[in-house]
């Protein structure tokens, strides 16, 4: 009876061991003993031109997995006098690196636009690579001779509030 047991033991250790991040969610999603997690808000500045640089704020979570994505949340930028905000999903694996991140425009005619996005996550750096579109115009008119400027910016931890003073200090 006892090799039964210990049989059962096991088998239901395991069981719950590889349940462990769908019920209390991700590794990267937990702090513990004072780790740092991929969720929470991070902030950075990336030029768009010569004389404009973007700041960038963006808040991550992990909610339950739905339809296989396992992080969530939003984003906000300011460029000069211009804001906008947008949607952030995307999927990221158990060591929190993340091959696909999608901002979703909140916008009918944003000014930004993110595309292919991949991070890197160390600690207290979130580095996004990929490419993006800046149209100051608003026009959107595809131009297949132009390549897309490549996406390189390092955010690192940081605040709302701080994001909005360094806004407020663009508009000046």
């Amino acid at each position: 009876m006892r090799k039964s047991s210990f049989a059962i033991f096991i088998v239901l250790v395991t069981l719950l061991g590889g349940c462990g991040d769908a019920v209390s969610g991700p590794s990267w999603s937990r702090s513990t003993g004072g780790r740092p997690t991929l969720t929470g808000d991070w902030l950075g500045e990336m030029p768009v031109s010569a004389d404009r640089a973007a700041v960038l704020f963006v808040h991550l979570e992990a909610p339950p997995v739905i339809d296989g994505l396992n992080l969530t949340g939003s984003a906000s930028y300011c460029i000069g006098g211009e804001a906008g905000e947008f949607e952030v999903w995307g999927n990221a694996n158990r060591d929190g690196q993340v091959d696909d991140l999608r901002f979703v425009p909140q916008e009918d005619q944003p000014l930004w636009l993110l595309y292919y996005v991949s991070s890197r996550w160390t600690g207290d750096t979130l580095t996004l690579s990929g490419s993006y579109s800046y149209d100051p115009s608003r026009q959107h008119i595809a131009r297949s001779d132009e390549p897309e400027p490549a996406l390189a910016l390092a955010l690192q931890r940081g605040e709302r509030a701080t994001f909005e003073q360094r806004c407020a200090g663009a508009n000046r």
